[in-house]
């Protein structure tokens, strides 16, 4: 099922680079594919996560998507994409 959704950013970038898209088609994109994200962190990761009886691994799980969330924070600082 992973495999299956995260092959769909190739038919979006089929679908963005065949056709003219105006910027609400690209925002409904990019929604469809952070739904899709976030259904696969909160329905395979999370379960993991929660089943871990190692407290280290669940610190270094908290701390891994910590860092990945950050990081998407310092890149969108500096984002000027609806100007």
């Amino acid at each position: 099922a992973n495999f299956l959704s995260g092959t769909t950013i190739f038919l979006g970038v089929v679908v963005v680079l065949a056709t003219d898209v105006n910027e609400a088609g690209v925002g409904m994109i990019l929604a469809t594919g952070g739904g899709i994200y976030l259904y696969n962190a909160t329905t395979e990761c999370m379960p993991r996560v929660l089943r871990a009886r190692n407290l280290k691994h669940k610190v270094v799980a908290f701390a891994l998507f910590a860092l990945g969330a950050i990081t998407i924070g310092l890149v969108l600082l500096d984002h000027r994409h609806c100007e």
